[in-house]
């Protein structure tokens, strides 16, 4: 009797093959982009959080990280995860350059839109610190940070209304707008902000820390309006935090006193090349410390930033842009591709907040990167101390302050 015909791995994963190939057959060239941008993203996206968790766990790292701060520690992780990702992914281009411009200015406008959410979380946060408002997923000042990171999921701000929009419209179409990207955790630096615009005469003074959409609502807005408050919140936790960090120092020991001492060891930074390479060498193989270093020199070459990121927004796109006269080239250059850029970025946006309402009208969730670990670690330590100092004041252990 003949046995019964299997088939083997190696003709299923041809078939497959084949299968996939037919299905991508028709699609289009932007389609075939977007497909091959979305593997490489997902791809990096599974690399960084596996390369993550064997930094969390595997106890070979334990002695390098030893001699710093726990905090500055989870800051590294979670920056190594991501750039060892970047370095195996992307190998030595940093960015892809076959993206069709369409699709980076359509993404571009869709991470834009959320500014205008980090401003009226930023009102709120002013507010809140002022005692004037009770916000229930609030307990302290560093879960505005929270929230600033995870702006597109923040329960307590209303969707982004037409006349919002159309106020960030006027914003990117103005003289103010600068396209500067901001670290998440940058858009809730109350104290600076004020700061910068209660110690500037000039609007030339300002320091880099506070964001364009900033300024512009600052003078169009009312927002500065809100820097007279004052910071009630942020005085009592320092008040609070003080008295933990002063027990600390005498030695006192008190029952359920929090388990993290005050970390005076110093910083690992990230940013630190010299670190960086450091940890590389230790447990990397060369050829991935020889992609670093390509990135490193890429930097080193250019001795002018803008003219450079010009020259990236300007190569992609069609040969017929009339570069903008000025004795100097370079300026000449920089000034096309800043304005040819927001020209895209005014096309866009319209189309993106269109897309916005749609998921918030057909109850869709809207999708947000989680990089998350090192301010859920930091949130946590904070609340803790202040929990303490609250103890320590024969205070109940709660925020109720």
């Amino acid at each position: 009797m003949q046995g019964k015909l299997t088939t083997s791995p190696e003709i299923l994963i041809f078939r497959k093959r084949n299968m996939d190939e037919d299905k991508n057959k028709n699609e289009s060239y932007s389609e075939k982009l977007a497909r091959e941008k979305k593997e490489r993203e997902e791809k990096f996206e599974k690399l960084k959080v596996d390369i993550l968790n064997d930094l969390k766990t595997n106890p070979k790292f334990i002695p390098f990280f030893e001699p710093f701060n726990n905090i500055s520690v989870e800051d590294f992780k979670l920056y190594y995860a991501r750039r060892k990702a970047e370095l195996i992914v992307y190998g030595k281009y940093a960015v892809d350059e076959e993206e069709e411009s369409c699709s980076r200015y359509s993404q571009m406008a869709s991470e834009k839109i959320w500014e205008i959410q980090q401003e009226k979380l930023l009102r709120l946060n002013y507010k809140w610190n002022a005692e004037l408002i009770k916000i229930k997923e609030v307990d302290i000042t560093w879960d505005f940070d929270f929230w600033s990171l995870h702006i597109v999921r923040c329960p307590f701000i209303p969707a982004i209304t037409q006349e919002e929009f159309d106020t960030y419209m006027d914003y990117i179409k103005s003289s103010s707008f600068e396209e500067i990207n901001y670290e998440p955790a940058l858009w809730q630096n109350i104290q600076n902000y004020k700061y910068q615009y209660l110690s500037s005469a000039k609007e030339e003074d300002y320091g880099d820390g506070t964001p364009y959409w900033y300024r512009y609502c600052e003078k169009n807005k009312g927002l500065a309006e809100l820097y007279n408050l004052p910071s009630l919140r942020s005085q009592k936790e320092e008040f609070y935090s003080n008295l933990y960090y002063e027990e600390q120092e005498k030695g006192k020991k008190k029952k359920n006193i929090v388990k993290e001492d005050k970390d005076d060891r110093p910083d690992l930074n990230a940013y630190d090349n010299e670190q960086f390479e450091e940890f590389l060498k230790f447990f990397e193989d060369s050829r991935l410390l020889r992609i670093h270093r390509a990135f490193e020199k890429d930097k080193e070459r250019d001795t002018d930033g803008e003219l450079n990121q010009a020259l990236k927004i300007l190569q992609p796109e069609p040969a017929n842009i009339e570069i903008r006269y000025n004795k100097d080239w370079r300026l000449g250059l920089i000034e096309t591709a800043n304005e040819y850029q927001k020209k895209r970025l005014i096309e866009e946006l319209p189309k993106a907040y269109k897309k916005y309402l749609f998921r918030i009208n057909a109850g869709l969730e809207l999708e947000e990167k989680d990089d998350s670990d090192t301010l859920d670690y930091s949130n946590a330590f904070h609340k803790k101390i202040i929990l303490h100092g609250r103890v320590l004041n024969n205070e109940p252990e709660d925020f109720n302050f």
